[in-house]
């Protein structure tokens, strides 16, 4: 999230003007043997003959300059075709994915943490169960024994009995390694020490009961809800966005510079109002050739939104037929739930 943030940034500061502040000394010496420079540098007696001394003596330039300066640097790109703009929805579009993927992954994480909860305590009611009719079992197969002993029963009741109870002790440490696995899929999902979920789970606790319908709602809904389909949904809007840029980019480019500062020989000149100065500038800059790039970009977002259109289509397709196939099978649990609380009742009743 903090990249994204971070690059919408990045690009959204482009849309304004660029300031840069500087400061410095400059000293430096011009030769007095330079070819261009050496009449203006030399006495003036040196070049033209006749001269007073008072005039002969003087120099057009000093050879020796120092000084200081401060001034700023503006820079702005007047976005005239909306390529930034373009490059800034996108970016925002991309920031936007990325809260989507954060709460899809919400989701997914909640619902396996669910999942393994409710699996742990599943395979710690079972494994309950086991252990009372694992007791029930063994005192089954001692009342066979006796049987046997005294001549009321075969060889074949003992060992189907202890058959019986050699399956139910097989079961149990599937039971318990399934406990495990669950604990440890929960520590990872919170993040915790295995100690630390065994402290939360220390208690022994009723599986929760499941009562209602899930509100399943129009298929438009459907659509908002599911983070693939809006994260499909937002991929295609930011590359829609990214081709404009690029065939935007292919117009000239206007810019606006200037260069306002203070610049003087001495410290105490440096900001007088006679020390002040400026530059101003307009440009503007057009690649008229470039190879074909700038039309392969605009082809390749073109091929690129297109392809992010199938995608949208196939996301939406998927979360539909996967709704489907998981609601029957829920469908069906209500039923069997039904039936099975039905013959509970008869039974209590007999």
């Amino acid at each position: 999230m903090k990249m994204a943030k971070s690059y919408q940034t990045v690009v959204e500061s482009f849309k304004v003007p660029t300031v840069s502040v500087g400061a410095g000394y400059y000293n430096y010496q011009l030769s007095k043997n330079d070819s261009l420079l050496s009449p203006a540098l030399n006495p003036i007696g040196d070049s033209v003959s006749g001269l007073p001394p008072q005039i002969g003596g003087m120099t057009l330039l000093d050879n020796q300059h120092q000084g200081g300066f401060v001034g700023a640097s503006i820079a702005w790109e007047a976005d005239i075709f909306g390529r930034l703009d373009r490059q800034a929805n996108a970016a925002e579009i991309r920031k936007e994915q990325v809260e989507i993927y954060q709460d899809g992954l919400t989701t997914l994480v909640t619902a396996d943490l669910i999942h393994n909860y409710l699996q742990y305590r599943g395979a710690q009611k079972r494994h309950a169960l086991m252990l009372e009719n694992l007791e029930d079992q063994q005192r089954t197969e001692e009342l066979v024994q006796k049987m046997v002993a005294s001549g009321y029963g075969s060889e074949l009741d003992l060992a189907q009995a202890q058959a019986l109870t050699a399956a139910t002790e097989a079961l149990l440490p599937q039971l318990e390694i399934a406990q495990q696995v669950h604990k440890q899929r929960i520590a990872t999902l919170l993040n915790e020490p295995l100690s630390k979920v065994d402290i939360r789970l220390a208690n022994e606790a009723e599986l929760p009961e499941l009562e209602g319908t899930i509100p399943v709602g129009l298929p438009s809904d459907l659509l908002k809800r599911r983070a693939d389909i809006r994260f499909a949904e937002r991929e295609m809007a930011a590359v829609n966005e990214e081709w404009a840029a690029s065939v935007a980019n292919r117009y000239p480019k206007f810019f606006l510079t200037g260069a306002p500062g203070v610049s003087a020989d001495s410290f105490d000149d440096l900001f007088s109002s006679d020390s002040f100065g400026w530059v101003g500038a307009a440009g503007i800059h057009w690649n008229v050739f470039d190879g074909g790039r700038g039309k392969a970009m605009v082809e390749m977002n073109e091929a690129r939104f297109e392809s992010a259109a199938m995608g949208y289509q196939h996301s939406v397709n998927s979360a539909v037929a996967e709704v489907d196939s998981l609601l029957l099978p829920m469908a069906e649990v209500r039923s069997i739930k039904r039936v099975l609380k039905r013959h509970i009742n008869l039974l209590r009743l007999r």
